[in-house]
């Protein structure tokens, strides 16, 4: 397979695939797109490694990756696998990213000399949110659906009791109001 060959395939009404040898492959689909694939059997199970579309990633370019990937075959590792935890190590490395500028924070609040109950309540709400960002990551993982997350943060994490009604009656009555002038629609006052 040269580049010319390549620019000069035309995509059909069906998938169309175009071999250059090794397992690599040319996918060009009716919309016009060409996809590089890379086909192996490893475990007894034919299976496609996708190395990028042709503008993107060039054919010498593809057969590098090739060459990589058999490189892993060789080796008695799955490519599409290692791939998948790369995925999932980029997920986690974001993960823990959160909860480095979370201690950034705290540690400039605590050199401002903040008082101790607002760097407590920061680090409550912080730490609270990272539990929550780490469980919807291995969520995600695992099952992709966030389903009960919303309930998930223990009684004893969830911060100061609300104010109860006779509180709330309390600060009412101890504030003292001043009714207003009434005016009639021409802002006049109305004397009562």
């Amino acid at each position: 397979m040269t580049d010319v060959a390549i620019k000069a395939a035309k995509a059909e009404a069906k998938l169309r695939k175009l071999s250059d040898g090794g397992g690599l492959q040319l996918w060009l689909d009716p919309r016009g797109y060409r996809h590089w694939r890379f086909a192996y059997r490893f475990d007894a199970k034919q299976k496609v490694l996708a190395l990028g579309t042709y503008p993107a990633v060039s054919l010498s370019a593809a057969r590098v990756a090739r060459d990589d990937a058999r490189a892993l075959l060789r080796d008695g590792r799955d490519p599409s696998a290692i791939r998948r935890v790369d995925k999932l190590a980029r997920k986690v490395a974001a993960e823990n990213r959160f909860k480095v500028i979370a201690d950034e924070l705290l540690a400039r609040k605590t050199a401002d000399g903040k008082a101790n109950a607002t760097l407590d309540k920061a680090t409550w709400l912080l730490d609270m949110a990272c539990e929550q960002l780490g469980a919807a990551t291995r969520l995600a993982a695992n099952a992709n659906d966030f389903s009960g997350q919303t309930s998930s943060v223990p009684d004893d994490r969830r911060g100061p009791a609300p104010i109860n009604a006779a509180k709330k009656r309390r600060r009412k009555t101890n504030t003292i109001s001043y009714p207003l002038p009434r005016r009639c629609r021409y802002g006049r006052r109305i004397e009562t």
